[in-house]
């Protein structure tokens, strides 16, 4: 064991020792005038931690000629053509570390091109492993080139500016370009955009702020243009504008280099500041008022580069401050006039970038007096929001008067006359457009009054108890429609809906801190619920076919006919009932309701499966398809007219129940029938005879058959004479009377309708008439086959003629022909008779059959 684990050990220290030189993964393709830097490492190796390197060319065309480039250890390695390079260095190996190194040529050459190979010395006790590794490099043109006209731009702080560069590339091999604008101010150079290899957008640093406020692009506009757009010039971009295009290639080892860059002319950009200065008006269309108008000021700002420029706005009534409206669109309200700016009486707005609107509705007389605004410039940097100046409109006097009032309310219904379901629709307003205004709905029956709802001037709606849980399932609704009309909704009428209803209309009027009732009218209209049941004439249950036979599609239709054409509008449900001609009562078999859910009870599941049942406003369908005995019986529809109680909830409002309908089933009448044989066969004693039995017409394409075979002596004329000897079930299992006759009779069935009897070496006692007997199966809609009809016929009379040995016979050989022709031939006993006879037989039969 030990002597083994001392191999083991001396194995892997010589595993571990094994010398390895790689180089980096090529091809390599590099555009020429460019440098390259090429890896290579040694590991495994024993001896020194610092490694020499030596590296070697072999041209395209001189792949075995090595010539040695430079080395680490040795000076005089290059050869002639690879010395001065070296020398001037731009050819050199720089050390990663002891094991791995770069070999950098400054300026590629295309006699660069071809195979390089790294060689590391050996410092190993025994040569063992790889000491080289070679790798292929490829340089190509450099064609990279971005151009763009060298010219000089004056421009003004504020407006826009377009530069657009053309990049392009005729390199053979699949690379990516990017794109890098700059800005040079003298010997600084600034990168304002660019666009990656890989198509993401980077801005530098003193631009990051400007491209997230989108105030600076890069698009690609074709298939070589690269667009710089700056939509404000600011002062501090002054300076030459060029762009850099680098054209990218992926290594075998999947990493990005770039194999070429280049510059673009540059295009001179002068930026001029302007003034700082911004005058403000403030104006309205209107300077008198009275009260319940709307008012509109209007604040207005004039300067330079109004849209790179930022503003806030206070508004000022009688010197005292009402709102500001600050840069970035938030208006802020004093508190003395927040109520009124919650209920939308007051509002600022910023209308552009040069013009502000504070607008008053429903104006009121404390109203009245000076107003101005006031302009502050913002300026937005890195450290916040500071205020620059501040410049105050004129004043601008409002006057606000009150007016005399002639207050009414008018009401209106949609309908005074409606059927219990449908909606109804109250518009109550008054004659003229108020500040303020509230309503209150109110019901009147039997010398009750009950409070319907009330809407407050504020917009706040309520309504009263014995309507809250209908108004909660959207039975009824109050709205305001504008600054002077409300309206109630019924949408769904009840039988306790008919009365009078009454609309008061309250004008209230706002001064200073208070708003007090000014006037108030009122006005009332009478409606009339009508019964549902009173419009209803009856309900009808038919059919086209009252008759059924199995697998036929019957359709019952109950229709609820109505005394007006009006379109309902109340929800229906519909049940389905049935009884058998042995039940006594009716049994529900599916329900619709008024959501149209239909629910099958559980006893009429196998219905369900054959039944289709819908709804149509006042109507529904029954379709019964694959009908069977099953489905025959007394049908009736019940419908409930559905709607909302008093208390909101739903409810059935009148039932109706449609006349009886019976559906009858009868069974389908077979079309059996079975060709019949007239004529008689004579057949000697000892041949096999055959009788066939064909089916020449069926009820069904899938109708299915029993055989029966029967004999009766050729003497006997009555049928119950018949006896019977063997018979073939509809699944073709044959069966014997009695157990008898199994070995001297065959039936098999040649297929659909056709069907034969054999009789093996009959004899004299097998004369007789034999008769096919036909039982016609048809399958039920539940695939259970029951008996269709049966039918008897004769199919052969046979004679059997016993021979004797030595004698010549004329035998008379009767053959059933589709036309019934007789034929006949002689034949001699002098052989073994009956084998000659059956011979000759068959062979007739067979030809026979052919000419024929």
């Amino acid at each position: 064991m030990e002597i083994r684990t001392v191999i083991i050990f001396l194995l892997f220290g010589l595993c571990a020792a094994q010398r390895k030189v790689s180089v980096q993964e090529g091809p390599l393709h590099r555009a020429e005038g460019y440098e390259i830097t090429i890896l290579c490492n040694v590991s495994g190796y024993q001896g020194s931690s610092e490694q020499n390197f030596q590296w070697s060319f072999y041209g395209l065309n001189k792949r075995t000629t090595e010539i040695q480039i430079v080395s680490t250890s040795d000076p005089n390695f290059p050869y002639a053509v690879y010395g001065q390079r070296v020398r001037k260095n731009e050819i050199y190996i720089e050390r990663l570390s002891g094991d791995s190194v770069l070999l950098h040529i400054t300026k590629l050459q295309k006699t660069d091109e071809g195979e390089y190979e790294c060689h590391t010395p050996s410092t190993d006790e025994k040569y063992f492993g790889s000491y080289t590794d070679k790798m292929n490099l490829t340089v190509i043109p450099d064609t990279l080139t971005a151009t763009m006209p060298s010219q000089t731009l004056n421009k003004i702080e504020g407006e826009p500016l377009e530069l657009i560069c053309s990049a392009n590339k005729e390199t053979s091999q699949h690379t990516h370009l990017s794109i890098t604008w700059y800005l040079q101010k003298e010997s600084k150079k600034e990168q304002i955009i660019s666009l990656s290899k890989d198509f993401v957008l980077q801005s530098g640093s003193t631009f990051t702020q400007r491209l997230s406020d989108g105030d600076i692009r890069l698009d690609r506009t074709g298939q070589t243009s690269y667009r710089l757009s700056i939509y404000h010039l600011q002062p501090s971009d002054t300076g030459k504008y060029f762009c850099e295009a680098t054209e990218w290639i992926q290594d075998p080892d999947k990493s990005w280099y770039n194999i070429a860059k280049t510059e673009s002319e540059k295009t001179t950009v002068n930026v001029k500041a302007i003034g700082k200065d911004f005058t403000v008006y403030i104006n309205s269309a209107q300077s008198t008022l009275t009260t319940g108008d709307n008012l509109e000021v209007y604040c207005t700002v004039e300067a330079q580069n109004i849209p790179d420029r930022h503003f806030s706005v206070a508004w000022f009534v009688n010197n005292a401050l009402v709102a500001t409206f600050g840069q970035n669109g938030v208006a802020v309200f004093e508190d003395a006039y927040k109520g009124r700016e919650s209920l939308d009486m007051l509002k600022i707005a910023k209308l552009n970038d040069m013009k502000y609107m504070l607008k008053i509705r429903n104006v009121e007389l404390k109203d009245s007096g000076i107003y101005q605004c006031k302009i502050t410039e913002m300026e937005k940097t890195v450290h916040g929001i500071f205020s620059l100046k501040t410049q105050q409109s004129a004043p601008f006097s409002i006057t606000v008067k009150a007016i005399e009032s002639n207050f009414k309310a008018v009401l209106t219904a949609s309908t005074t006359t409606v059927v219990e379901g449908e909606p109804f629709v109250f518009t109550c307003s008054a004659n003229e457009r108020r500040s303020f205004l509230s309503v209150t709905w109110s019901f009147v029956n039997n010398s009750q009054r009950y409070d319907v709802g009330q809407m407050n001037y504020d917009g706040m709606s309520k309504l009263g108890p014995l309507y809250q849980n209908r108004g909660g399932r959207g039975g009824i609704q109050m709205e305001k429609i504008d600054q002077k009309t409300f309206v109630l909704r019924f949408h769904k009428s009840a039988a306790s809906d008919s009365g009078q209803y009454e609309c008061s209309l309250s004008e209230w009027i706002s001064d200073t801190d208070k708003i007090e009732k000014k006037n108030e009218d009122s006005k009332s209209i009478s409606v009339k619920v009508t019964l549902l049941s009173s419009i209803v004439k009856k309900l009808v249950l038919i059919t086209r076919k009252p008759s059924i036979k199995y697998n036929e599609t019957t359709r019952l239709i109950c229709t609820l006919s109505m005394k007006n054409s009006s379109k309902m509008l109340i929800p229906v449900a519909v049940t389905w009932k049935f009884k058998m001609s042995n039940q006594a009562a009716y049994q529900n078999v599916v329900t619709i309701t008024q959501n149209g859910d239909i629910q099958w009870t559980d006893k009429h599941l196998i219905l369900k499966q054959k039944a289709i049942v819908e709804k149509q406003d006042l109507s529904s369908t029954l379709n019964i398809s694959r009908a069977s005995e099953t489905e025959a019986g007394s049908y009736q529809c019940m419908m409930e007219l559905m709607g909302d109680s008093v208390s909101g909830n739903i409810k059935s409002m009148v039932t109706f129940s449609s006349n009886e309908l019976q559906i009858k089933f009868t069974k389908t009448a077979s079309t059996l029938a079975i060709q019949e044989a007239k004529d008689v066969a004579l057949y000697p004693e000892k041949t096999d005879v055959e009788i066939t039995c064909k089916i020449i017409n069926q009820t069904w394409k899938s109708s299915q058959f029993s055989v029966a075979w029967y004999v009766q002596d050729s003497q006997e004329n009555e049928m119950d004479k018949l006896k019977k000897i063997v018979q073939t079930d509809i699944n073709n299992i044959v069966s014997y009377e009695n157990g008898t006759g199994i070995s001297k009779f065959q039936s098999r069935r040649l297929s659909l309708d056709m069907y034969k009897l054999t009789i093996l070496h009959a004899d004299t006692n097998d004369s007789g008439k034999y008769y096919c007997h036909v039982t016609e199966w048809l399958v039920r809609p539940n695939f259970e086959w029951y008996e269709a009809g049966e039918h008897t016929i004769k199919v052969a009379t046979i004679q059997m003629k016993p021979l004797e040995r030595g004698k010549v016979y004329l035998i008379q050989v009767y053959i059933l022909s589709s036309v019934h022709q007789k034929h006949c031939f002689t034949l001699s006993s002098a052989f073994h008779f009956s084998y000659i006879l059956h011979y000759w037989l068959l062979q007739y039969i067979y030809a026979y059959n052919n000419r024929n």
